[in-house]
């Protein structure tokens, strides 16, 4: 047993489990017929940060999916973002993939904020799978504000920014190609300033100073990173870290590499947070079903937060320093990595992923150590 010295059973768990493992709670097809649209089914990104200027420069090689000839094809990028060029890339097995330009159509948002729409005019598109490049540039810099609201953790309130305080960029940033409801796989290779470090969801590959060919700045180092599970959304994160590294194995045989990236202050930090989350996993698995992802990290932020993201949790460094390795914390994120990072919710349809993550990391965790009293105690919080 994970945890304790009883096991505790659930009608309503064991229903959970078997719906996490069919996938029943996976996202809701819309309601009544509809026009089929194109998905991006892979993003293959080579990016350079340079947080001094607040500036992104980057190639993303889309693969899409169109379910209909001479259609056109949207896709949204953020409005501080200039494109570049976008080219059609034709491969042949044995030939040099043949790139030409293909014009595009830009329509700009209502608000100043709001995302632009990029399309593709029909007579370039054919059914089937096809392979876009698009390359753009520009600045996204949304300083962290405090919230106009409160919450348990209260983030702070930003789009994305990129600076020498750090780099958030996530979906609300738009900070890459995206048609909406796409499932995609992605490959990464960023370039960040050397001494900088750069976490996103997937697996690490090498990293090694970028070529001058590639980089348009000097003394940067560029770092590969692979995802494989489809997402619909990526987040991207860099700063200064210290990286602390664990190769686990749980009690069911999974292995599953547990890190995290800490601010040079904290560092020292790095046990706690890695035997918090062995001691998770552990308690989960079993009920939940094998941990989905490659890796689980802690990375440390630059502004206020909570959040959780598939493979990872980006906690605030004011959070980091008080131990959050609670299980309404760090528990929480961690029951997130199924629920509601592998299986998917509509936030219009309603939250039943906060739901049902609250009543695992803050009521049923007490059950399975046998804290009656205080499983109790958060029963009663939750009626």
């Amino acid at each position: 047993m994970p945890i304790g010295s009883r096991i505790v059973s659930s009608p309503c768990l064991c229903l959970v489990a078997v719906l996490l493992s069919h996938g029943a709670f996976g996202i809701a097809h819309a309601d009544g017929p509809s026009s089929p649209q194109a998905a991006i089914r892979h993003h293959d990104i080579v990016a350079q940060i340079v947080p001094e200027q607040h500036t992104l420069i980057a190639k993303d090689r889309l693969t899409l999916e169109a379910p209909q000839q001479k259609a056109p094809i949207r896709f949204s990028l953020a409005p501080t973002l200039q494109i570049d060029r976008i080219a059609l890339v034709q491969e042949s097995v044995g030939v040099e993939p043949q790139i030409h330009d293909v014009p595009f159509e830009l329509k700009r948002g209502s608000a100043p904020e709001s995302v632009h729409e990029v399309s593709i005019p029909a007579q370039f598109v054919t059914a089937g799978s096809m392979t876009l490049e698009v390359h753009y540039h520009g600045v996204i810099n949304d300083p962290p504000r405090d919230p106009r609201h409160l919450r348990f953790v209260t983030p702070s309130e930003t789009a994305g920014h990129i600076g020498p305080e750090g780099v958030y960029i996530s979906s609300e940033t738009s900070w890459y190609p995206d048609v909406p409801e796409s499932l995609s796989t992605f490959t990464l290779h960023v370039a960040v300033p050397t001494g900088w470090t750069v976490v996103t969801q997937g697996k690490a590959g090498e990293s090694r100073p970028c070529p001058r060919e590639l980089c348009r700045h000097d003394d940067m180092v560029i770092t590969e990173w692979v995802v494989t599970e489809p997402s619909e959304a990526l987040t991207l994160v860099a700063n200064t870290f210290v990286s602390t590294v664990r190769d686990w194995t749980a009690q069911t045989g999974q292995k599953i590499r547990l890190s995290t990236y800490l601010f040079p202050d904290d560092a020292h930090l790095a046990g706690e947070y890695l035997d918090a989350t062995a001691r998770y996993l552990d308690a989960y698995i079993p009920l939940l079903g094998p941990y989905p992802f490659e890796k689980f990290a802690v990375v440390e932020n630059f502004f206020a937060s909570g959040l959780g993201m598939p493979s990872f949790t980006l906690l605030g460094s004011g959070i980091i320093k008080r131990h959050y390795v609670q299980p309404y914390a760090l528990g929480h994120e961690i029951v997130h990595s199924w629920i509601g990072n592998d299986v998917f919710n509509r936030a219009e349809r309603g939250n039943w992923v906060e739901g049902l993550t609250t009543y695992l990391a803050n009521y049923y965790w007490h059950e399975l150590a046998g804290d009656r009293a205080q499983a109790q105690d958060q029963r009663r919080l939750m009626v």
